[in-house]
């Protein structure tokens, strides 16, 4: 019996090849990034309430495309929480999103009435 050496090449290739290709694409992906952050962010600042920061956290990933099911699915790969806490730390921390998230609500609120949704900036 004649043993084959496999080249680090050869191992990378079959590796990528295993694995399954990505439901979502990067844009997807960087949404529910930003929604997860804000959520985490209005809830962890006393903002609001868990139900609530979900809620807003929500409207805004739906409002850009990404579904329930598509946010669950990219939320469950590896180094996803790593990645929110970057985004989060590259925005200045919970503290300053709750308020820029404060700032973009009064300035809806002081403009005339159009159809008002309380996504967060990105």
């Amino acid at each position: 019996m004649r043993c084959r050496l496999i080249t680090s090449s050869s191992l990378a290739a079959l590796l990528l090849a295993a694995q399954p290709a990505a439901a979502f694409t990067k844009q997807e992906y960087q949404i529910a990034v930003v929604g997860v952050g804000y959520t985490w962010c209005l809830y962890k600042s006393g903002l609001l309430t868990k139900a609530k920061a979900q809620q807003v956290g929500q409207r805004y990933m739906l409002s850009k495309g990404v579904d329930p099911a598509e946010i669950k699915s990219i939320s469950k790969t590896q180094g996803f929480g790593g990645q929110v806490k970057r985004w989060i730390g590259s925005k200045g921390g919970c503290k300053r999103l709750a308020e820029v998230f404060l700032a973009a609500v009064k300035r809806r609120q002081s403009q005339p009435q159009k159809s008002r949704d309380s996504a967060p900036p990105t």
